[in-house]
């Protein structure tokens, strides 16, 4: 997955390498320049938010506790997301268990609904 800091990096880099060249027109390279400053400020106060983590473990732990499937105490986002998945692979193998499968389906989606909070 590329970082925040890097899209806009590489976004402001085609506006110079790509863009820039082929306008001739010097109020539109006045303005593709001063978008190239405002993305090179932009990129230097991208943060890390995480803060939606623990909502989503939430979610996580409470779907987890309802199936059978089994993961340490504490266990974090990753390791609940790779019990799931061990599940869902196992449950696909077996056949059946629609209502189980709508269940996860349902708790993944909140899961992401608490990630896309954080983007969007």
């Amino acid at each position: 997955m590329i970082t925040p800091e890097h899209m806009l990096t590489a976004i402001r880099r085609d506006l110079a390498s790509r863009v820039l060249p082929a306008l001739t027109d010097d109020r539109a390279r006045s303005s593709v320049i001063a978008a190239m400053g405002i993305l090179g400020d932009l990129a230097l106060q991208v943060r890390e938010d995480d803060g939606w983590v623990p909502d989503a473990v939430a979610v996580l732990e409470a779907g987890v506790a309802r199936w059978p499937v089994s993961v340490p105490p504490g266990s974090g986002r990753v390791e609940l997301l790779a019990a799931i998945e061990s599940l869902v692979e196992r449950l696909w193998a077996e056949g059946g268990q629609d209502e189980l499968l709508r269940d996860i389906r349902g708790v993944l989606r909140a899961d992401l609904a608490h990630q896309l909070k954080r983007i969007r």
